[in-house]
């Protein structure tokens, strides 16, 4: 038969997640990288930190991309469950 073609999930609807007083005290801004499952409706199920920037932002991260929603993945024309890796970013505003 014909290698499976799995076709990954898209983000339909996203929110930032807000910077924490804790973070934006410390200045500290960057990418927390997520480990997120999604499935077959498109709705977020488990997530968890696969390279952190610092806890409050991690959490923000977390709780923020389960509110995400995505086109599931397809494959042969079914859709199917699968973990994602998705990037959240945290970027201070600049100073003026």
């Amino acid at each position: 038969g014909s290698p499976e073609h799995t076709q990954p999930p898209t983000i339909v609807e996203s929110t930032p997640a807000p910077f924490t007083e804790n973070a934006r005290a410390r200045g500290i801004e960057g990418t927390v990288v997520l480990m997120v499952l999604v499935r077959r409706d498109g709705s977020v199920g488990a997530a968890s930190v696969s390279r952190g920037l610092e806890a409050s932002l991690d959490e923000s991260a977390l709780g923020t991309v389960k509110e995400w929603k995505f086109a599931p993945a397809m494959r042969n024309g079914r859709t199917v469950e699968v973990v994602l890796e998705v990037e959240v970013s945290f970027r201070l505003p600049a100073e003026p």
